[in-house]
């Protein structure tokens, strides 16, 4: 197994939970103002197959400690990536790219999968501006699937 290195452990409070539903935007404060753990790696992990093996060791750590049952369909275990490329031969990575609140660990080798493909085309183009994506918004918009789709304009983009 791989060693990956943890930058830092820090306690956040959690936000309300974000829904769209016909054009709505709905908030459920239920969770508003719960402690949660957020847990941050260094950037070494280098694939999808990568950051679905630490997670699934982090949660059978997490639940072996009883420090949570790290539920990831009940939203008690949630992952962001935060992805750049290089082109080969290079050392500077592109633009960082960040889809947050992630729900399944199969979830996020598939978007890790698609963005990579996502950010080939694009340093083969054009250089991406920063963004800021939302898992479920993408999954769930318009019928165009994060696995494949051809539309990614449900992220919040940063210059």
């Amino acid at each position: 197994i791989k060693k990956i290195e943890i930058e830092r452990i820090h306690m956040e409070e959690d936000t309300a939970k974000q829904m769209n539903q016909d054009n709505k935007l709905f908030l459920d404060y239920n969770r508003a103002g719960c402690p949660l753990i957020e847990i941050v790696t260094t950037p070494c992990i280098n694939s999808a197959q990568e950051a679905m093996e630490y997670l699934q060791e982090l949660k059978r750590i997490l639940t072996l400690k009883n420090i949570s049952l790290a539920q990831m369909e009940n939203g008690l275990l949630r992952a962001d990536v935060n992805l750049s490329i290089h082109p080969i031969g290079s050392k500077s990575y592109g633009t960082r790219v960040e889809i947050k609140n992630i729900n399944s660990i199969s979830n996020v080798g598939k978007a890790i999968e698609y963005e990579i493909k996502r950010q080939s085309c694009f340093n083969n183009c054009l250089n991406p501006r920063n963004r800021s994506c939302h898992h479920q918004n993408l999954r769930q918009r318009g019928g165009h699937s994060l696995y494949g789709g051809k539309k990614f304009g449900t992220c919040k983009t940063r210059s």
